[in-house]
């Protein structure tokens, strides 16, 4: 019998299937081997051994659901995280936008852009964004225009 699997030696969906099919082995073996004996008599070595084995088998296989799990989350997580730091940058440079609007109207001298506003001026920034975006999100989307501004060519 094998024993709880390296995280490094297998990917997590495989680790889940070893765990899943010695698992279910193991349950098997020990089926023939029930009601041999008496309901008072204690356990043999034997028994105990394939209840033993069936729950590290068991455990290892919740283990590895628990890490695919996680390791999802933590994906989704760093995809996220572009596409807010994006739009953080973007309300950002809105609000200074807003502000000096307002500065403007009441005839008083424009603040200096903000890091923010010279970011979203930044053409690298946009083509940054748009890239991460499709990246993360293959099922976005765009249109001729986006996509002929990024490419240096004018849109029709």
């Amino acid at each position: 019998m094998a024993t709880l699997l390296d995280f490094n030696q297998y990917d997590p969906e495989t680790a889940l299937l070893i765990a899943h099919l010695q698992l279910e082995d193991t349950l098997e073996m020990s089926k023939g081997r029930k009601g041999k004996g008496r309901a008072d008599q204690t356990p043999s070595d034997e028994e105990l051994a394939f209840q033993l084995a069936s729950e590290e088998f068991g455990f290892m296989k919740q283990m590895y659901q628990d890490y695919c799990l996680a390791k999802s989350l933590n994906d989704a997580i760093d995809q996220d995280a572009a596409i807010l730091e994006a739009h953080r940058v973007m309300e950002e440079a809105a609000a200074a936008d807003r502000r000096a609007a307002e500065l403007l109207s009441r005839g008083q001298a424009l603040p200096q852009p903000t890091e923010a506003q010279r970011l979203l001026e930044d053409r690298t920034f946009k083509k940054l964004t748009v890239i991460r975006t499709v990246a993360t999100r293959p099922h976005v989307r765009l249109s001729r225009p986006i996509l002929s501004n990024l490419q240096g060519k004018k849109s029709h």
